[in-house]
């Protein structure tokens, strides 16, 4: 439906209905889930970029600061989607034509447009899985930083990440330091593989 249509009735008749489902609360999880991975998927098919910004401060208001734990969850599943974390898309609970890669957004649209600060927040969410949800997305918000543009975002990240390590849930502390270990490898394995890198330039240029 959302690859067939056309993108103004996706966000003139589509769209009200997703948010209807995704913020139900009589609604299942996978129901919600799907609703807003569906968002996510006609986000990058609208062409007018009002429509768009639109879409997006839906997500962000009603859902990234939304009343209920229910809608900061699914924000975050969201961004998930958004960020492309995880590339089966049965890891998501959803089908094959629903992978993360068919929803995700560039990560200087993600920071633009008021996801990336939304999500943060959630350092200072009054539930724990709410803030679990933040610790998973951790590596993946540093991956969006682009320094120096970056660096008041990447001060507050690191705020926040100081804070989910000290938090008074246990199992969002032990979430937080498994962010920070695999934050951590990540950065390891990219200087070796720029050092090796560096390695195999040096020998070509003098073999040349």
């Amino acid at each position: 439906i959302v690859e067939g249509a056309d993108p103004t009735l996706l966000h003139a008749q589509l769209v009200p209905v997703l948010f209807e489902r995704a913020t139900a609360d009589g609604a299942a999880a996978p129901t919600r889930e799907l609703a807003a991975a569906l968002l996510c998927r006609v986000l990058r098919r609208l062409r007018s970029a009002a429509q768009r910004d639109e879409l997006c401060g839906r997500l962000v208001r009603e859902l990234g600061r939304g009343a209920t734990a229910r809608r900061r969850l699914l924000f975050a599943y969201a961004c998930r989607l958004l960020l492309a974390v995880d590339d089966d898309a049965a890891a998501m609970g959803l089908p094959p034509s629903m992978a993360s890669a068919a929803c995700a957004c560039s990560r200087h649209y993600f920071k633009a447009r008021g996801f990336f600060d939304a999500m943060l927040d959630a350092s200072r969410d009054a539930v724990p899985n709410v803030r679990l949800q933040l610790c998973a997305l951790l590596p993946a918000l540093k991956r969006a930083l682009r320094l120096p543009g970056d660096g008041a975002r990447l001060e507050k990240l690191t705020h926040a990440a100081v804070a989910l390590k000290s938090d008074g849930a246990r199992d969002v502390r032990a979430a937080a330091a498994e962010a920070e270990a695999a934050r951590a490898a990540g950065a390891t394995a990219a200087a070796a593989d720029a050092d090796a890198a560096a390695t195999a330039a040096v020998r070509a240029a003098s073999v040349a």
